[in-house]
């Protein structure tokens, strides 16, 4: 087998949904899955919501 000239990167999701509204309020995107991923949508939510 040859090698892939697709580049194999992800990308990670995290949500927060607003119970009241089902949508989402927060919703970061990153190169990484680490807890600065998820207090990153936290702090998304709290934007949204509180703004």
């Amino acid at each position: 087998m040859g090698e892939s000239r697709v580049p194999r990167e992800f990308c990670y999701l995290a949500t927060v949904i607003d119970l009241a509204s089902r949508r989402p309020a927060g919703r970061p995107i990153a190169d990484h899955m680490r807890a600065g991923l998820v207090t990153d949508a936290l702090a998304a939510a709290v934007r949204c919501c509180n703004g």
